[in-house]
C-alpha cells in the first residue's frame, strides 16, 4: 500500500506542478492548463477512496467537501471556456490556480516525505499552516468563478442557476467546518512533543 500511496502522491504532485508551470508561463486557462487542472483535481477523487478505505488518516466529510467543491469548479471552468464576457476586478481563476496549486504541491510533497520516513519540520509547518492563507483565497476564487458563471448566463433561473446557487450556499456552509478541521489538525501536528 505504501508504494501505491507514494506513486499516487508523486503523480498528483507532478500534475499540480505542471498545471502551475503552464499557468505561470501562459496565464489563463488554455487547453493545456485546463487539462492538467482536470487531471490533478480528478486524481483527488482518489483521496475520498483512500480515506474511505482507511489507507490514510483523515475524516471523510472535510475531504469529500474539498474534492466535490473543486470538481464542480473545474466543471464550471470547462463550461465557461477561456473567454469571459463578464470581467471582474479580481479573476477567480487566478486565485484558485495559485491557492489550489500551492496547497496541493505542499500536501503531496509532505505526504511523500512522510511515506519515505523523512519528516521535515519546515514542510510539516507549511502543510498545517498554509491553509490559513490559501483556503480563504481559494474560497474567494471559487465564489468569484461561480458568480461569473451566473452573470454570464444573465442570472437565468434554470437548473444550472438553482444548482449553482445551492452549491454556493454549500461552499459557504462547508467552509467553517473545513477550516476548523484544519485548525485541529494544525494543533495536533504542530504541538510541541513533551
Amino acid at each position: 500500500m505504501s508504494n501505491y500511496l507514494k506513486l499516487y502522491s508523486l503523480v498528483s504532485l507532478w500534475c499540480w506542478m505542471l498545471f502551475l508551470g503552464y499557468f505561470l508561463y501562459d496565464p489563463g486557462f488554455n487547453s493545456k492548463t485546463l487539462l492538467f487542472l482536470t487531471l490533478a483535481q480528478g486524481l483527488a477523487l482518489l483521496d475520498v477512496l483512500h480515506v474511505g478505505l482507511k489507507w490514510v488518516k483523515g475524516s471523510m466529510k472535510p475531504v469529500a467537501i474539498r474534492v466535490s467543491i473543486r470538481i464542480f469548479i473545474v466543471v464550471l471552468l470547462h463550461l465557461m471556456g477561456n473567454s469571459t464576457r463578464i470581467q471582474l476586478p479580481i479573476d477567480g481563476r487566478i486565485l484558485i490556480a495559485l491557492s489550489w496549486s500551492f496547497t496541493e504541491i505542499i500536501r503531496h510533497w509532505h505526504a511523500i516525505s512522510e511515506l519515505l520516513g523523512k519528516k521535515r519540520e519546515g514542510l510539516t509547518w507549511l502543510r498545517y499552516s498554509g491553509y490559513i492563507l490559501f483556503y480563504p483565497i481559494g474560497l474567494i476564487g471559487e465564489l468569484l468563478i461561480s458568480y461569473q458563471f451566473l452573470a454570464e448566463r444573465n442570472f437565468t433561473i434554470d437548473i444550472y442557476g438553482v444548482v449553482l446557487f445551492l452549491l454556493i450556499l454549500t461552499f459557504i456552509a462547508g467552509y467553517p467546518p473545513l477550516f476548523k478541521y484544519m485548525g485541529k489538525q494544525r494543533r495536533r501536528k504542530l504541538r510541541p512533543k513533551i
